[in-house]
């Protein structure tokens, strides 16, 4: 409507991201938890911990040299095999594992329709209740 535009949500959530939980049986509501952030970099890149394996691999090659010269190439190789097979977890298996099942989330989605139409049907309810207790009321009054 015009150049203005407002948008109905709140401010830092992007459109249709889920902010609350709701519990209808015990009207309970829990604020979710966010997702990451997209541009946060991944961890291994951070420099306190590049550093960190640098050196814990440079003094681990010159001690280690001393008990076996071919040592220093064991530890090297296991820690950038250990490294590519924590990134292939992180980011291949274990997305795909953590995944719902469609026919699960089908129950859940209808599930939750069905909780809104009784939270509907309850809020009719109550006031069809005041509705008819003011009916009453004014039925008494005019018969007295």
């Amino acid at each position: 409507m015009g150049p203005l535009k407002i948008a109905a949500r709140s401010k830092g959530f992007s459109p249709g991201e889920p902010m609350c939980l709701t519990n209808h049986v015990s009207g309970e509501i829990s604020k979710l938890l966010r997702v990451p952030s997209k541009n946060a970099g991944p961890l291994f890149l951070s420099p306190y911990l590049v550093g960190g394996a640098v050196a814990l691999l440079a003094s681990g090659d010159a001690v280690s040299a001393f008990i076996d010269p071919s040592l220093p190439r064991l530890i090297t190789a296991t820690v950038i095999a250990s490294a590519a097979v924590g990134t292939t977890l992180n980011q291949v298996i274990l997305p795909e594992t953590r995944k719902l099942p469609q026919k699960a989330v089908d129950i859940v989605a209808v599930q939750q329709k069905l909780l809104s139409q009784y939270d509907m049907l309850q809020s009719r309810l109550k006031d069809l209740k005041q509705l008819v207790e003011k009916e009453v009321c004014l039925f008494n009054l005019c018969n007295q």
